[in-house]
């Protein structure tokens, strides 16, 4: 049964997330027979036939699971208890498809931050190879008290007791299941039979199978869930090798692929009676713990750190990750969903000379690459334990439960930046001026351009309130008139207001307006004359204002002023552009 655990994170959609488990079958899986055939050992004289274990000591105070082991990682707080494959666990194990509890969101201006919590239990008969010095004194038919095992992440005492003898197998297809009789199993004795064996692999070392999973974490303890539970006690620094940042904005993945190339047995001699110890007190003693097989080969493991830009985006995801359960595999499909720029990985190669590298805007393809490049370059030598089994010293298997207090985390996404307010330049262009008598006349004329908001009139940039155009005589601030004749085409003006409507006020859709205070003509071809029209006393009538809405002007505008049987044509381009406030 395997381990691996999820926590539902928020995340975004993609096409494919819930994948299964990446399980590349190189070659048939090595099957480990439950028996040792021996044959008799001619140089030696000894007899090792056939038989089974049937101890001659009494187990009646024998526990049938070994007492609760705490620790502690990154404040969480980790229950661990070995059980017999036979016997009960009181450690209460939560339901694969347990969803965090939700304790709220806050907003600190900068940040939305989910809070959850949960609690998350896991057992399985396979037990992670420590990833510390611990892995050093891994190896076949080495028998520790559980205790020391447990607490001790560096160099842990096997127990000194003098032992009977045992087989330590080469369980491979490519072996032909070669094995070694130690008469007087010490720790170098043992290493010295694994070594023998190990050597008689070829170069080119055999890939029964190669496993990937990738699984969410949301701290140090989860990582070491899911990469040491088990028997490793886990002495494994997360933080350390990767900086995973608790309650960041940052969601985290972990990647544990296991290149396994064979495994290597320790078993009693079928027709021992004695036990493992000449001592019977000691074989007596349930807390003494033999590991029963190593498996070997080459293991990379990984964080996937990635970033998301919204709230939405991180809820999606939660969405999906709950309806796969704790137990589900991302695969490392996930990567080719994530946002480019905003992902990494680190991948840290263990066994043979391996290393960490960083992998930025990482795929699916350029992973398993990197992954697949390493693990082809190995050879037997090599090779490091990536699994093993324990036994207690009724023989009988043992299997790890491990459940963990409540896990306290964050998901964190940015606020959402309100967007910058878009402005509109309104530039206002009065081209020219034509005549429908094409003659030639002394102009006067005084206009005005706005930009009427619901009432109230937009200033010119300038913040000058003037007409765009005043031909007088007399007239203080205004041209003296020019003769002007018409006959030859529009006369040119080009004069330009700008104007600055914020966003609101575009939305409201205000007018713009020509108003023409007053037109006169001194002199025509016709003789002189002073007819006017405008707003002052003299002026035969007013001249209606032009508006229109700024959203429904198309083109050029042609605003006329009526006078004397004459018409005459302002011609303007109005342009609106939008400025993003700074």
């Amino acid at each position: 049964m395997k381990k691996y655990m999820l926590i539902a994170l928020p995340f975004f959609s993609f096409s494919a997330l819930a994948q299964p488990p990446v399980k590349i079958i190189i070659s048939p899986p090595v099957k480990i027979a439950d028996k040792i055939i021996t044959t008799k050992d001619k140089s030696k004289g000894t007899d090792k036939s056939s038989g089974t274990y049937k101890p001659n000591h009494n187990f009646q105070n024998f526990l049938p699971s070994l007492p609760e082991v705490r620790t502690s990682i990154g404040g969480t707080g980790i229950r661990t208890k070995f059980v017999s494959n036979g016997g009960v666990s009181d450690i209460k194990k939560m339901s694969p498809n347990e969803k965090p509890k939700d304790k709220g969101t806050t907003n600190d201006g900068q940040s939305i931050c989910h809070s959850y919590s949960i609690k998350l239990s896991s057992e399985s008969e396979t037990f992670d190879a420590p990833l510390s010095e611990k892995m050093d004194n891994l190896y076949p038919g080495a028998i520790y008290n559980y205790y020391t095992w447990m607490k001790d992440n560096v160099s842990p005492q096997s127990i000194k007791s003098p032992r009977n003898p045992i087989i330590v197998q080469l369980a491979s297809s490519s072996a032909g299941g070669q094995m070694k009789l130690v008469n007087n199993p010490t720790s170098n004795e043992l290493q010295s039979a694994s070594g023998v064996l190990k050597s008689s692999m070829p170069a080119r070392a055999p890939n029964s199978t190669t496993e990937i999973y990738v699984n969410s974490i949301v701290d140090e303890a989860t990582f070491a869930l899911n990469i040491e539970a088990g028997g490793g006690g886990f002495g494994f620094s997360a933080n350390g090798k990767f900086g995973i940042a608790k309650n960041s904005r940052k969601t985290y993945l972990s990647i544990d692929a296991k290149q396994k190339s064979y495994t290597i047995q320790a078993n009693l001699p079928e027709d021992s009676v004695y036990g493992f110890f000449k001592d019977q007190t000691v074989n007596s003693n349930s807390e003494n713990l033999i590991i029963s097989s190593v498996t070997y080969g080459r293991r990379v493991i990984g964080v996937i750190e990635t970033e998301f830009e919204s709230e939405g985006q991180q809820i999606d995801f939660s969405l999906k990750a709950s309806a796969m359960g704790f137990t589900g595999n991302f695969g490392l499909g996930i990567l080719n969903g994530l946002i480019r720029g905003k992902t990494s990985v680190k991948l840290f190669f263990i066994g043979g000379g391996g290393g960490m590298i960083e992998i930025p805007d990482p795929t699916e393809q350029s992973v398993m690459d990197k992954i697949n490049n390493w693990m082809r370059s190995a050879n037997s030598t090599e090779m490091v334990p990536v699994s093993f089994t324990f036994r207690n010293m009724k023989n009988e298997g043992m299997r790890w439960e491990t459940a963990t207090d409540n896990i306290n985390y964050q998901q964190c996404v940015p606020v959402p930046q309100k967007p910058k307010p878009i402005d509109q330049k309104v530039s206002v262009t009065l081209i020219n001026i034509s005549d429908s008598k094409r003659e030639k006349v002394t102009l006067g004329v005084e206009q005005f351009v706005g930009i009427n908001t619901q009432g109230n009139w937009k200033k010119e940039s300038s913040g000058l309130s003037k007409p765009i155009i005043c031909w007088m005589e007399g007239w203080n601030g205004c041209q003296v008139p020019p003769n002007i004749n018409f006959n030859s085409g529009p006369h040119s003006i080009n004069s330009t207001f700008t104007y600055m409507v914020s966003e609101a006020e575009y939305a409201s859709n205000p007018e713009f307006v020509v108003h023409t205070k007053r037109l006169v003509m001194y002199r025509t071809s016709a003789g002189g004359s002073k007819n006017a029209v405008g707003d002052y006393k003299d002026d035969k009538y007013p001249v209606p204002d032009f508006k229109i809405r700024l959203k429904d002007i198309k083109g050029l505008l042609q605003v006329t002023v009526h006078i004397e049987g004459r018409i005459f044509t302002f011609s303007y381009r109005v342009s609106v552009e939008p400025q993003v406030t700074p």
